[in-house]
């Protein structure tokens, strides 16, 4: 469903009854539920100390392509602050992805 990018994150969280668009992504990237046979899991930080994945680094960019995010929105689904995800869509950070 979200991968025909048919829904959002906070449209697949009112859905399937959940509290926030985060528990969404946690679902999508394999950081919960990862017991649900046919999930795949992202068990890989790009780099050390990193708060995200190399896959989220892309969907980041993903994301913001589509300008139906801003920055802010972004950085509230990922739990990163607005110049950290300004890093990562300016290529700043993770310029190796």
């Amino acid at each position: 469903m979200y991968a025909t990018e048919r829904y959002t994150l906070g449209e697949l969280a009112t859905i399937f009854g959940l509290k926030s668009s985060t528990a969404i992504r946690e679902v999508i990237f394999g950081d919960s539920w990862n017991h649900v046979t046919g999930g795949a899991k992202t068990s890989f930080k790009g780099k050390p100390g990193a708060k995200i994945s190399e896959r989220e680094v892309i969907e980041i960019r993903r994301m913001y392509a589509t300008k139906k995010f801003t920055q802010k929105e972004i950085g509230n689904l990922f739990g990163l602050k607005p110049n950290s995800v300004s890093m990562i869509i300016t290529r700043k950070n993770w310029k190796d992805i």
